[in-house]
């Protein structure tokens, strides 16, 4: 173990040193933390510095593991951690007794400034059960800078033959950086669980395919401004075909299973290479904005390189990116390039799910145009085989001869901007952004932001709907959510009112026009509506909403930037750093998820008490509830959640609600359980997965979502729509049916569980496809 830190904050930290030394066949080789009776870390911190230089660390179950190294105050100001490991190698070649697997090669909790340069993390055992197991890099709520070899050195950098290669946990605060790694062999390469700011640049990830097995390059689990920039992600060199199962990216984001709006702000990556994959870039779930429209933030993908893999880009079902894959800024167009031709039937340059946008309401019927430049190599073909789905990939008319080099510099790595520049550019973004917000909220409902949409919602005492569309009329134009409220109210309005209101607002938006559609307005009216909307320019209202689009995604392009220079700067006396502060108070992006998850992580239940309130209105609240509770009854200590608490934890973490990879941070992060996530694909290649190895299909797992849960008497069920009419069994967890019923409300329906005993249960369609949670606790 090492040397354990002196308790006076004034005392200079214990540090170890190891230079060309070798640590082995322990259960912990290095552990640099304060212990209490019994060998328990303290929880309030003390660890202490490890210094390695040119040093093994052999078949450990733990390499070395830093822990809670809390910024002690010195004459000099706030003290980092500054440990460093350099041409450290963490290996496994051998078995352990009674058939233990390794764990984690270095585990960083709590503290910042680890430095990780030239070295390798490797599993290199042949046989089962260690082949293949363990973990390199376990990073939580750390800031870890990890840097490999830009010489390509065979035997400098390497992170090869692991379950997971770096695991990124726990908090906005802290990001981690991994520039000029190699990862091969590895079942997911990195592991990025809601981080902000993490750089994943100059990397290459070999993903081979391996039968029975997924492969991951990188996973983004509700992650927000990143940088993934000039990576390179190879798979097996063979012809494409069902066999495959790699995939570059896997983007998982937010499952929506309720009505309620979600924040997502514009993320991309940028010129990153592609090539023999089954899948080069993954998205499930939603990636942009709910703002009612469709010209939301979002996800785009920039600038890549697509050679030989199955699916290039593909979106599962009920998963959407921005509608629009390209900024208005010039040599910043989508500009991807798909070097093989697709034929439709081994090959796709997009591959939409036929429910790629259906059931996340109001989207349907979203029209993604994909600007792409001029290179007859960026041509995507097969537009025949999406159907009926509204899909545009067209030329850029105007962008002349495209030249990668100039066309595709635009990310965060080739700005090469100071310090000062990325500030200043910041600062700037911020400023447009506020100032068209406030234009666009100052021109809509009335200007002085009336309460409408209470008014809307409220039962007692019941509004008219001839009281309403006076309102309504008086206040126009209106904003996208409080048409939205009008339209989706639980007492409809008269239909001859929202079509007076309609028109009045008009031109309208794609999404809430897709709101109206029968029979929410009869044909009759809905025409008219229609009608109201040709030959008419954009309206004052909707030119904002384009200015606000382009402010707020250059802000956060910004943010990406200037938030990891914030986020890895020297931290003043006190504690409270640029990045801290900014997401306190910052305006123009929506930092309240952020400071939730600051405070959950923190255990600071007073702080998250206090901003619950704040997130009432957003998609997967009524999770982010129950979550706070489970906290403050323990005192903010997530150590002593119980099973039933933990149980539900997990169900949150699986269900893909806003918050689900906090959660997820905060089990694994107290080893209270690991949360195990599998990707969907578009349906032509669902299929596919399910064989003697993978019992169960991937998809549809957790798509059916119990909330509350615990339950005591009813519960709500969310599920896809397309199961109306069909039914389900709710079984224990010896698989026996305790209850069964069917699908009959149209996505959202009451459960009566009354008749149940505590416990947890599965709830299964009939096909087996569609599967949920269900505790039931008294």
């Amino acid at each position: 173990r090492g040397q354990r830190a002196a308790r006076n904050d004034y005392d200079a930290q214990g540090r170890l040193y190891l230079d060309h030394s070798t640590v082995s066949n322990a259960v912990c080789g290095v552990r640099a933390a304060k212990e209490t009776y019994g060998y328990n870390v303290d929880p309030d911190g003390f660890g202490g510095v490890l210094w390695s230089y040119y040093s093994t660390f052999k078949n450990n179950l733990v390499g070395a593991e830093l822990g809670n190294y809390h910024h002690n105050n010195n004459q000099q100001g706030i003290e980092d951690n500054r440990s460093y490991f350099h041409y450290t190698t963490f290996i496994t070649d051998d078995d352990w007794p009674d058939n233990y697997v390794p764990s984690y090669h270095l585990k960083v909790l709590d503290t910042r400034k680890v430095n990780v340069f030239l070295c390798t993390f490797a599993n290199d055992a042949t046989t089962s059960p260690v082949a293949g197991q363990g973990n390199g890099i376990y990073s939580w709520k750390s800031e870890v800078f990890v840097k490999g070899s830009s010489s390509n050195n065979p035997t400098l950098g390497f992170v090869r033959n692991l379950y997971r290669g770096i695991i990124k946990e726990g908090g906005p605060l802290e990001p981690i950086t991994v520039d000029h790694m190699r990862f091969s062999g590895n079942r997911l390469g990195i592991d990025d669980v809601g981080s902000n700011d993490a750089r994943y640049v100059n990397n290459t990830f070999n993903v081979p395919d391996v039968a029975g097995q997924f492969r991951y390059g990188i996973k983004l689990n509700q992650s927000r401004f990143f940088t993934v920039e000039r990576n390179t992600f190879t798979g097996s060199v063979q012809a494409t075909n069902n066999s495959h199962r790699s995939v570059g990216i896997w983007f998982r984001g937010i499952y929506p299973d309720q009505s309620l709006p979600w924040v997502y702000d514009d993320e991309r990556i940028y010129d990153n290479d592609f090539t023999d994959l089954h899948t080069g870039c993954l998205v499930n779930g939603m990636h942009n904005s709910a703002d009612y429209s469709q010209n939301q933030n979002g996800l785009m993908i920039f600038c890549g390189d697509y050679l030989n893999n199955t699916e290039d880009i593909a979106l599962a079902d009920r998963s959407l990116v921005r509608p629009n894959q390209f900024t208005t800024t010039p040599s910043q167009l989508a500009g991807n390039r798909f070097l093989d031709g697709a034929d439709c039937t081994t090959n796709y340059n997009w591959l939409l799910d036929p429910l790629w946008n259906v059931n996340v309401e109001p989207y349907e019927g979203m029209v993604i145009t994909y600007l792409r430049n001029q290179d007859p190599l960026c041509a995507a073909t097969c537009p025949e085989i999406l159907g009926e789905v509204d899909f545009v990939d067209q030329p850029d008319e105007f962008s002349g001869l495209w030249i990668e080099s100039e066309d595709c510099a635009g990310g965060n790595l080739d700005m090469g901007r100071s310090r000062q520049q990325a500030e200043a550019a910041y600062a700037q973004a911020r400023t447009y952004c506020v100032q068209v917000k406030a234009l666009l909220d100052g021109l809509t409902d009335g200007g002085d932001r009336p309460d409408l949409i209470a008014e809307l919602a409220q039962d007692d005492p019941w509004l008219g709907s001839g009281f309403l569309r006076d309102r309504l009329l008086l206040n126009s134009p209106l904003s996208n959510e409080v048409l939205h409220a009008m339209i989706e109210r639980a007492e409809p309005m008269d239909q001859w009112h929202i079509t007076q209101v309609a028109i009045e607002n008009s031109p309208l938006d794609p999404g809430i026009m897709s709101l109206l559609k029968p029979p929410t307005l009869g044909t009759f009216f809905y025409n008219m509506v229609v009608d109201a909307q040709e030959g008419l320019g954009p309206s004052t209202k909707q030119l904002l909403q384009q200015e606000l689009l382009l402010r707020r995604g250059e802000q956060s392009a910004a943010f990406a930037d200037v938030g990891w220079i914030w986020a890895t700067d020297t931290v003043i006396p006190g504690g409270w750093d640029s990045l801290r502060t900014n997401l306190a108070v910052d305006a123009g992006l929506d930092h309240r998820w952020e400071r939730m998850a600051m405070a959950l992580l923190a255990g600071d239940m007073t702080t998250a008490g206090n901003q619950l309130s704040g997130l009432r209105d957003q998609n997967g609240f009524v999770q982010l509830q129950q979550v706070v509770a489970f906290g403050t009854a323990h005192a903010g200590d997530w150590s002593l959640l119980d099973s039933v608490e933990v149980d539900s934890m997990v169900a949150f973490a699986l269900s893909g609600l806003q918050g689900a990879a906090l959660y997820e941070s905060i089990l694994e992060g107290y080893t209270l359980a690991q949360v195990e996530t599998e990707a969907r694909f578009p349906d032509k290649f669902r299929s596919m997965y399910v064989d003697e190895e993978t019992a169960v299909a991937t998809e549809g797992v957790y798509e059916i979502t119990a909330y509350p849960t615990p339950a005591e008497r009813t519960t709500w069920l969310t599920y896809p729509k397309e199961l109306n009419g069909t039914v389900f069994s709710i079984q224990d967890v010896h698989g026996r049916t305790a209850q069964q019923g069917g699908f009959t409300g149209g996505g959202l329906m009451e459960l009566d569980c009354s008749a149940l005993a505590n416990g947890l249960y599965s709830i299964v369609s009939s096909d087996g496809a569609a599967k949920g949670r269900l505790l039931v606790k008294r």
